[in-house]
């Protein structure tokens, strides 16, 4: 699980924090506390949900950045047996 901090950090990259909140089932005001650390004691289970969705999504972006070296290799293979 992500520290308090981390989380912090991470939070402060999004635009849409009502985006977050949709997605982790927390109220909006609860996200805005954590980011702009007017909530400094968030509980367990508000800890873990938010470490839990920005984990998956820097998942996701890394499992998406792989797919694009891979089509990028691909092409570049191509392009060399050409030759």
């Amino acid at each position: 699980m992500l520290s308090l901090d981390d989380i912090r950090a991470r939070l402060a990259k999004h635009q849409n924090l009502r985006a977050v909140a949709r997605q982790t089932g927390l109220a909006y005001q609860t996200v805005y506390g954590v980011r702009s650390g007017r909530l400094n004691n968030p509980r367990l289970s508000t800890m873990t949900k938010l470490s839990d969705y920005l984990e998956a999504l820097d998942n996701t972006k890394i499992s998406s950045y792989r797919k694009h070296i891979i089509v990028c290799i691909d092409d570049v293979d191509d392009v060399a047996d050409e030759g």
